[in-house]
């Protein structure tokens, strides 16, 4: 693909390329996303394991094929025709992700992926004894949302105990990914990985500081909101004061 954008002979032709090759995406994006719905739905399957180990292995690569492609297209002479056709938010993403992926990252990014899928499976497999039966995190909702208000707060503190038990592996893969990610945006010449992921998630047209005036506005505007819905739920449930083992109710 990236040859024959190199070798295209005008706009129209290097656009049917694109064009075809997005199908083609469209297609392994799809049967990446099954994968990984069905190894979240049953993290011991071992086939839908194997998926996501070589999907996590050959990824990194395939990101820097794609980049490559992008940067043909971003040098050909037909800059504003891309543009005119498919807006300027399609040019601006294709320059970034120039910034976004390099060989010397290519191992970290493999390592980043499998640490998420330890993650998650440190979380599914987790598990407890509840009220004569065996819930992991999401059996516990049920449980969570009862209309008995002793069972609620049992619930809640069975799902705090739960998370207290693995907080150990939690806590080590969360530290060694903190480590890993902020070394990938220094590498990458970002001063920070926050600089790096706003990046990262197309978030060209703000940053921090319109963040942290979002997060001003949420504590002035939308809590006062929620401690009035709060306050109508515990007249709706009839008690005198909710509680967290009340909110999920």
């Amino acid at each position: 693909w990236i040859q024959a954008l190199k070798t295209a002979g005008s706009y129209e032709e290097m656009r049917d390329l694109f064009l075809e090759q997005k199908e083609r995406e469209y297609l392994r994006s799809t049967m990446e996303t099954i994968a990984r719905i069905r190894n979240t739905a049953d993290t011991g399957d071992e086939f839908y394991d194997k998926e996501m180990e070589y999907l996590n292995r050959e990824e990194p690569s395939l990101r820097l094929l794609c980049q490559e492609a992008e940067k043909v297209i971003l040098e050909s002479p037909y800059g504003e025709k891309w543009k005119n056709e498919f807006g300027p938010h399609f040019m601006k993403a294709m320059e970034v992700s120039q910034k976004l992926s390099d060989p010397a990252i290519v191992e970290d990014l493999v390592k980043e992926s499998s640490l998420t899928q330890e993650y998650s499976r440190v979380t599914a497999s987790a598990s407890v004894q509840f009220s004569g039966e065996t819930c992991n995190f999401y059996g516990l909702l049920k449980h969570m949302q009862s209309r008995d208000r002793q069972e609620r707060k049992e619930a809640m503190r069975a799902w705090g105990d739960l998370y207290e038990k693995i907080a150990p592996e939690l806590d080590r893969i969360y530290d060694a990914m903190v480590t890993l990610r902020d070394g990938m945006a220094r590498k990458l010449g970002f001063d920070s990985y926050i600089d790096f992921i706003y990046l990262s998630r197309g978030r060209y047209d703000y940053g921090p500081r319109d963040v942290a005036g979002f997060r001003r506005q949420v504590r002035e505007e939308i809590v006062p909101l929620c401690q009035k819905l709060r306050e109508d739920q515990a007249v709706r449930l009839g008690v005198e004061k909710l509680r967290y083992y009340d909110e999920a109710l």
